[in-house]
């Protein structure tokens, strides 16, 4: 594929994914041929997955509490009543955890002499507000603290980003959410101007 690409476009910066689900921890695999310079390791990072698909997808049959940053499943009743999701008993999730983990992906991609760039990331809108905001704070901390440039997945309807369905057919602003990730300070008046 590469080699088409560079047939029509030389110098067209290519993103590459990691493997597995564009895993961080595959990027350490990736074979790209040396002497191209535009080429950029990609990834995605939904960790962890019972918090981030929070009652979505095929994370919808967990319906017991949740917690970020901590265990991700706090309560040892939650993890008896919910045994397919019960190994996120004993997975805790902090700022710390990601930034090593985001640490580890930025010199997995240097050691490959690649930057690395985060495709895809996103939580649940179904978490409590107070908890993915933090969540979102520590990934962009950590990205940012590591060089990583990253991508919001935004889907309406889809529940992941910073864009809401106002209940009258229209859509709104997460003005809080949008000030974590840009550091923007709009009012609700402002974002709702945008759209």
């Amino acid at each position: 594929v590469m080699t088409e690409i560079r047939a029509v476009s030389p110098e067209r910066v290519v993103l590459v994914p990691s493997m597995g689900w564009q895993d961080p921890k595959y990027i350490r695999h990736c074979k790209i041929k040396a002497g191209d310079p535009n080429v950029i390791i990609s990834f995605h990072d939904y960790l962890p997955m019972l918090l981030t698909h929070y009652k979505l997808l095929a994370w919808k049959d967990y319906q017991g509490a949740i917690q970020y940053p901590g265990r991700v499943i706090p309560t040892k009743a939650d993890a008896d009543a919910y045994p397919r999701f019960a190994s996120f008993y004993q997975t805790a999730y902090t700022a710390q955890r990601i930034m090593s983990e985001m640490g580890a992906a930025a010199s997995d991609g240097a050691n490959l002499g690649r930057m690395v760039h985060c495709g895809e990331f996103g939580c649940s809108k179904n978490v409590p507000e107070s908890m993915r905001l933090e969540w979102f704070r520590d990934m962009v901390d950590a990205m940012d603290a590591n060089n990583i440039p990253w991508t919001l997945w935004e889907s309406l309807g889809g529940g992941f980003g910073f864009v809401d369905e106002d209940g009258k057919g229209g859509n709104r602003i997460n003005v809080s959410l949008l000030r974590v990730l840009t550091g923007k300070e709009l009012s609700v008046e402002e974002a709702d101007a945008v759209l």
